[in-house]
């Protein structure tokens, strides 16, 4: 765990920076809460569906840094000297936390509780808690999901004429392949929101789309049935796809937009289109934004990479330069210098 959290917020204050995003106003907090008056401040300002409180006579530390909006909240929890939290207010959400150090209980109605530690992911809707205690030395990343919008994920890529959601299982080992895809989106999306966002963000709605279909399809559940939507591959529906991504390069796409648009389903789509072009569509997607980067790089001299990068909604540069290179075999400054 980082003692340094000094480092990460000097105030308790809510609100650093706001970003737009497609689910409305994105806020980005940070907040270090060592004093029980600190611990009132929070439960009182009613940002958290939860309140906080000591663990028993031991002091208090927590160090809360992330982002919240009405759709998709993301944040990393770090504690000292372990913490209880309780329901404050309902909530309609589905929380997915990895325990990075440390020990988590979480005391449930209908089971009488779970504890998880870093080898299990925890996966629960917010009603059904009663109360969690973490451990001394405790470190987690959390994802708050609104409830609506995995079911809209789960109408559209998996079972179209189905209401509910599948009963998926409360905790999952984190070394198997989707559990760790889904870490590794979480953690995506955090270094995404890290940096300051253009006038035009193309890449948070893709995550947050990406990670709401990773939960609905990598998840274990308790769903007897199968839902496949396989069908032959049609080149008219592949080639409505490539028209659709080339027309809106510029603007913010989704993989559902991109599943309509050609005919199909997004489970259809994304097997049909791997099947033709050899790459998912946001695979391809990526690629053509870094040909129309490539092309402007030589076309206006008069911005720089970064700038150009940017108006094609690449905000993080390193990962960035990472896809350039690795598409174009040289850094966008070398093919800028050389050419």
């Amino acid at each position: 765990m980082n003692d340094d959290h000094s480092s990460v917020c000097q105030t308790d204050s809510l609100i650093c920076s706001q970003h737009s995003s497609v689910s409305g106003k994105r806020a980005a907090f940070a907040h270090v809460i060592d004093s029980g008056a600190k611990i009132e401040r929070i439960n009182g300002s009613g940002e958290f569906p939860v309140s906080l409180s000591a663990a028993g006579q031991r002091p208090v530390h927590v160090v809360l840094t992330g982002t919240q909006s009405d759709s998709l909240s993301i944040w990393t929890t770090n504690s000292r000297h372990g913490f209880i939290s309780r329901p404050a207010k309902p909530a309609d959400l589905l929380t997915i936390r990895f325990v990075n150090s440390g020990v988590l209980f979480r005391d449930n109605p209908q089971d009488g509780g779970v504890v998880v530690d870093p080898t299990q992911a925890l996966l629960t809707s917010f009603e059904e808690m009663r109360y969690q205690q973490v451990s001394p030395m405790f470190s987690s990343t959390t994802a708050a999901i609104s409830r609506a919008v995995i079911q809209t994920a789960w109408q559209t890529f998996v079972a179209p004429n189905r209401v509910s959601l599948p009963e998926f299982h409360m905790t999952a080992d984190t070394h198997t392949p989707g559990l760790l895809a889904i870490r590794q989106t979480l953690e995506l999306y955090q270094q995404h929101m890290q940096v300051n966002k253009p006038a035009v963000d193309f890449m948070t709605p893709l995550l947050e789309e990406i990670l709401a279909y990773q939960v609905i399809s990598l998840w274990p559940s308790f769903c007897e049935e199968t839902y496949h939507t396989v069908t032959s591959p049609h080149d008219a529906s592949v080639k409505c796809a490539l028209d659709y991504i080339e027309e809106n390069l510029t603007r913010k796409i989704s993989i559902a937009g991109i599943a309509n648009a050609s005919g199909l389903s997004v489970r259809t789509l994304q097997i049909t289109f791997r099947r033709h072009m050899n790459c998912s569509p946001i695979q391809y997607l990526i690629a053509r934004r870094l040909d129309a980067v490539r092309f402007d790089l030589l076309r206006r001299r008069d911005l720089s990479v970064c700038q150009i990068a940017r108006s094609w909604g690449f905000v993080h540069m390193s990962d960035f330069s990472l896809r350039f290179r690795e598409r174009f075999g040289q850094t966008p400054l070398q093919f800028r210098t050389f050419d």
